[in-house]
């Protein structure tokens, strides 16, 4: 039988509001006022509505529950002072709204515009860091063996869609007369540095990256144990998500210095996961792991809040 407290918990219409009520205080706390964050704290709430959106359009939960949206609120919180930095949210934002488009192509080969749309986010995302071209191939992958849209049509939509940024800022920098930014701007994708080395990343965020990276096996692990109870596509869909975790935590142990920069992807990757194993549990344990997991990231977020 189903753990009571845990499933009202997580079909409850109240958990949203409440855990919207919550990452507000924490903004709040965190200096949303004194240090004039306010956009910052605004691309948050339009990213968590964005994935309240990627839910409900693609129905990714098979019952009514705001859990994703929820699991990213909290990670979010977690990692706060990552978001100081106005590029941060906007990488985020763009991300989450990319993968939207992106899932929209699922067995429609024709679905130009939602590709376009997809890459061209991606791209936009790609003016603030701009080694999230790195994810280009992943997106096309996906399209290929899950999603089950690329075609010529779409392959050719999707490098119109990486393009159409740089053409238009390009057309600029060359009635401006001066190409040099532009051209610098693609270096760092052909240069690594510090491989494999966290040093200078501090203690906070360390253990952030270790708790989700952990979130995302425990959600990964269930949802395969689990898969039988969804449909085809939402399968293709979690598939997705789980190439993508995979794909940028390898990235971030790799490129520690883009550590900031694709955590709150992996943020992005990892909510479904363990939404899903919140809301489909019905076990004992999973009530403890929920609460032990839940406990953490309040502990983490006290920690980076007052010991960052």
């Amino acid at each position: 039988m189903r753990h009571r407290r845990q499933h009202r918990i997580a079909v409850s219409r109240y958990t949203l509001p409440l855990t919207l009520a919550y990452a507000i205080a924490i903004w709040f706390i965190g200096g949303l006022i004194g240090k004039q964050m306010w956009f910052q704290f605004s691309l948050m709430l339009i990213a968590t509505l964005v994935v309240a959106e990627l839910n409900n359009r693609h129905a990714i939960m098979r019952t009514y529950t705001r859990t994703m949206s929820c699991s990213f609120l909290l990670m979010n919180m977690a990692i706060l002072p990552v978001f100081y930095t106005v590029g941060t949210g906007i990488t985020q934002l763009c991300f989450v709204t990319a993968l939207l488009f992106l899932f929209w192509t699922y067995q429609d080969k024709a679905s130009t515009s939602s590709t376009f749309i997809a890459f061209l986010l991606l791209s936009v995302a790609s003016f603030w860091m701009i080694q999230l071209l790195y994810l280009v191939p992943i997106f096309w992958l996906i399209m290929r063996v899950y999603l089950l849209g690329l075609s010529w049509r779409t392959f050719w939509a999707s490098l119109l869609g990486l393009v159409t940024p740089y053409w238009l800022v390009g057309g600029y920098f060359v009635y401006t007369k001066d190409v040099s930014d532009l051209s610098t701007h693609f270096l760092p994708l052909f240069a690594f540095h510090d491989a494999f080395n966290f040093q200078a990343i501090s203690i906070g965020n360390k253990l952030a990256f270790v708790l989700f990276v952990l979130m995302g096996i425990i959600g990964t692990i269930h949802f395969l144990y689990d898969r039988s109870k969804d449909k085809i596509r939402i399968r293709l869909l979690f598939y997705s998500f789980i190439m993508m975790s995979l794909f940028i935590t390898a990235l971030i142990i790799v490129q520690p210095t883009l550590f900031n920069q694709l955590l709150p992807l992996l943020i992005v990757a990892t909510s479904p996961l363990i939404a899903h194993y919140v809301t489909f549990t019905d076990s004992r344990i999973s009530a403890i792991v929920c609460l032990v997991l839940l406990l953490a990231m309040l502990v983490l977020t006290g920690f980076q809040l007052w010991g960052y």
